[in-house]
């Protein structure tokens, strides 16, 4: 079962991450776009498709191709600017984005879209990190006062330990003084 459910979340992971590549890999390497221009007209239209909302869309596909045909004609003088940010930061820098305002948007996208393989796991969690083997067996209580101190780590360290055990001292003597002598 274990193992099913481990083959299955990878495969659910890497199915993902092939229909974003699918979707923007043409993106990454615009200076090697594809040459042929219905491929890239078609992965443009895909893309425009892709970000439609309803009649409304982000980007319009063929000005998108027209956009990356001009701009690589541009990016072959420039062999230090081959990757979307340096591209985007080129038309930023240069006041081009009304002259690429669709490749402008989707460079923009393809930069903040979150892509990950990772998911959030408890191994990383405070609560991990504290419950270790050895303590295993302690109360609960004690678990979260252990947690709180894990988690709010910079108040506990600027804590002055001296006067809490000086006054914990004062509340709770226990020591009886006996003047008798055991004989």
């Amino acid at each position: 079962m274990l193992f099913y459910k481990f083959t299955t979340s990878l495969t659910d992971r890497f199915e993902l991450l092939k229909i974003h590549v699918d979707l923007w890999n043409f993106l990454y390497d615009l200076k090697n776009a594809p040459v042929n221009e219905s491929e890239l007209l078609k992965h443009c239209m895909d893309l425009h498709n892709h970000l439609k909302d309803g009649s409304d869309s982000d980007i319009d596909g063929v000005e998108l191709c027209t956009e990356i045909l001009n701009i690589k004609q541009l990016l072959i003088s420039c062999l230090d600017i081959s990757s979307p940010l340096n591209i985007l930061q080129y038309i930023f820098d240069y006041e081009l984005q009304d002259i690429f305002p669709n490749l402008w948007i989707s460079l923009r996208l393809l930069l903040t879209l979150p892509v990950t393989v990772a998911s959030g796991e408890r191994s990383f969690s405070k609560l991990k990190l504290i419950k270790t083997y050895l303590r295993s067996t302690m109360a609960n209580e004690r678990l979260v006062s252990l947690s709180v101190l894990s988690i709010e780590n910079e108040i506990a360290a600027e804590i002055d330990f001296s006067t809490i055990i000086q006054s914990f001292a004062e509340r709770k003597s226990r020591k009886v003084w006996i003047d008798k002598k055991f004989k």
